[in-house]
This record gives C-alpha cells, structure tokens and sequence, in this order.
C-alpha cells in the first residue's frame, strides 16, 4: 500500500480542486475524469447533474473488493447555480471542506485511508496530471466512435 506524506497528499488535493474548478468550467456533465497519481495510482471522479442537483463523486478501491467504491461525495451548494465551474462562488469555508474531502480521495485512492489502491486506467475518462498545468482537454471517443 502507498502512502503520500501530508504535505504531497495535500499538493496533490489542491491540485484536482484547482482542475475540476478549470474543466468543469466549459465540459458539461456527466463528465468521467481520471487524474493521475504516484506509483501507478488512479483517483476517478465523476461530475454529475441529479435531479436539481450537481454532484461530484471520488471513487477508489477498498482492500479485497474487485470493484470501485464512493469514498466521498461533494454536492454543490443549493444557492450555487447548477451549471458552471466547480467551486466558483463558494465560501472560503466551503472551499476549505470541499478540499478535506478531496485530500481524503487522494488517500483512499493511492491505498490510505482504508482504501486499497486504484490502479485500473479507465480509457473513456479523460485523464490529468494534478499537479500539470490548465489545458483545455476534449472527452475521449467512445467504442462506437461518437465523443462520450
């Protein structure tokens, strides 16, 4: 099992805080993201409209357990509109809870954190460097061909 340090683990967090508020921003959800961690590690994220709501859910693996599981969910604040950028508009407290909550992602993903380690690439997500730099991305093209 890999374990970041505190200080690398919370680089990396503010990392993805800093992507999904940059991508979010013109991909429309539901939008599959991958970024990309140390040692082989995966952190999955989904971007999700439901019903009148948006929601962001991190997945990783729990020891034992062939298949993905939430490790944590953020939704955005009910006075936020559910379109547009992640994180814009929320309260310096806001951003400190949503980023506890990614850091604790990260963990879960790379095998803290009760989690096992996610090392599976998912093809039709689109994949990030956190710690790179804000490039547009496009979605990946499905099997059949279409853009997902």
């Amino acid at each position: 099992m890999a374990k970041l340090d505190k200080a690398t683990q919370a680089e990396i967090a503010r990392g993805v805080m800093r992507h999904l508020e940059y991508h979010t921003g013109y991909l429309e959800p539901a939008t599959g993201f991958q970024f990309s961690l140390p040692e082989g590690r995966f952190l999955t994220v989904m971007d999700y409209r439901i019903k009148n709501a948006r929601v962001l859910w991190f997945f990783g693996r729990a020891p034992a357990n062939p298949h993905r599981r939430v490790s944590t969910t953020l939704a955005r604040p009910r006075r936020l509109p559910r379109e547009g950028a992640w994180f814009l508009g929320y309260s310096e407290r806001q951003r400190r809870r949503a980023l506890a909550r990614i850091d604790f992602a990260v963990g879960f993903a790379m095998g803290s954190s009760l989690g096992g380690g996610d090392t599976e690439r998912e093809s039709g997500m689109i994949l990030i460097d956190p710690l790179g730099p804000l490039d547009a991305v496009e979605r990946p093209a499905a099997a059949d061909g279409s853009t997902a």
